[in-house]
């Protein structure tokens, strides 16, 4: 369907769409309370205003958002990747298990980096012993989930690591955290170049199971790399504070502990007295 005969369509008042294939450009519209499920995309939706829009099961990978104000939407189970939302003002987003690879992300006006434009995290959620975070930086939207199968609380070795490089004072050091992804597994690479900080995520060539418990060097066993990103150690501690603050307010110790680990309080505590006696 092309697309200005779906915007006829919402003009007359139609509301939820299903199963279609959409084609062309969506420019500068009013998109409210409406859902579009098992659809897929090739469109242009720059400067087009979102608000109560549900998009579940659908494909809108390298689809163009850019300019475009989101509220209150969702997308639930859908492919984005190579979407661009370059200065989208984005308010009330949720993203429930979205692939994001090569997205672009630009501007001041993502709520995600607000704070922070150089890089954020969120943990989109924590639920039966899965934990599911999100790394944005640039253009890169990564999430990354990992599974406690193996007993492995990959999440807090992150912590520690920000912990190891704080008080460490040697000028180079490498430190890699396995997320088991079930039965894959995404290997986060850190490097601390003085006060800088490189984030390498990749795939891993083996499967969860098959990664040495120690993870000393690996090297070896990354794959295709999803991401490279370069900041600071500062930002990536604070980001990454701010999400785990944010999940904790928003679930609490208790439901956070019965749907994964415990909850790492001793190593947030210690990694923000690090920043402030390193500012």
């Amino acid at each position: 369907m092309k697309a200005n005969a779906l915007l006829t369509k919402i003009k007359s008042g139609i509301k939820d769409y299903d199963g279609m294939d959409i084609e062309g450009n969506i420019i500068n519209e009013n998109l409210e309370y409406m859902q579009f499920k098992n659809c897929y995309f090739n469109v242009d939706f720059s400067g087009t205003v979102f608000q109560h829009v549900d998009f579940i099961s659908c494909n809108l990978k390298s689809c163009h958002f850019n300019y475009t104000s989101i509220e209150k939407t969702e997308f639930n189970n859908c492919l984005m990747d190579g979407t661009d939302f370059s200065f989208a003002q984005i308010n009330d987003l949720t993203l429930n298990h979205v692939s994001y690879y090569d997205t672009i992300i630009t501007g001041e006006n993502f709520d995600l980096l607000r704070d922070d434009e150089t890089i954020g995290f969120h943990i989109q959620c924590i639920e039966h012993g899965w934990f599911s975070l999100y790394l944005y930086a640039h253009k890169y939207c990564i999430e990354i989930d990992a599974s406690n199968y193996l007993n492995n609380d990959a999440p807090r070795k992150v912590l520690k690591t920000l912990i190891d490089f704080y008080q460490s004072n040697i000028v180079y050091r490498e430190r890699w955290v396995c997320f088991d992804d079930e039965p894959g597994v995404t290997i986060m690479k850190l490097v601390k170049k003085k006060g800088l900080i490189q984030i390498i995520i990749s795939d891993g060539k083996v499967d969860a199971y098959r990664m040495p418990k120690e993870e000393i060097s690996l090297d070896k066993y990354m794959g295709n790399v999803k991401a490279n990103i370069n900041t600071n150690l500062h930002k990536m501690s604070r980001a990454y504070i701010k999400a785990y603050d944010k999940i904790l307010n928003n679930i609490g110790f208790k439901e956070y502990e019965a749907h994964w680990f415990e909850a790492p309080n001793l190593e947030l505590d210690m990694l923000k007295e690090l920043i402030k006696h390193n500012l």
